[in-house]
C-alpha cells in the first residue's frame, strides 16, 4: 500500500544504452508493473539497463526485493543492470 497514493511510473528510453527511469512510490503495489519490465527487458535481449531511480519519493523492503527481483530476471538474459541517480529520499 502506498503511504501517498503515488502509483509508479516507468519510462523505459534508448539513448546509447537502456534506461528505466521510475518515479513514485516503488512498493508492493508496484510488483506486477516490475515484473513486467524485468520480463520485457530480458525478452529483447539488451546488453545492459539503468534503473534510473531520480523520481522514487519512497521505497520499502518490499519495493527493494521487487526491484532487485526485476535486475535479477533481465541478468539472468545476460545483461548488465545497475541503479542510478538514487533521490535525497532513497539514499
Amino acid at each position: 500500500m502506498t503511504t501517498s497514493g503515488r502509483e509508479l511510473q516507468v519510462a523505459v528510453c534508448w539513448s546509447a544504452g537502456w534506461t528505466i527511469y521510475l518515479s513514485g512510490e516503488l512498493d508492493a503495489a508496484a510488483a506486477a508493473q516490475m515484473e513486467r519490465v524485468g520480463a520485457a527487458l530480458a525478452g529483447a535481449r539488451i546488453a545492459a539497463a539503468d534503473f534510473d531511480l531520480g523520481g522514487v519519493t519512497f521505497v520499502d523492503t518490499t519495493g527493494w526485493a521487487i526491484l532487485a527481483a526485476a535486475m535479477s530476471t533481465v541478468e539472468q538474459s545476460g545483461a548488465v543492470t545497475r541503479t542510478r541517480n538514487p533521490s535525497p529520499s532513497i539514499r
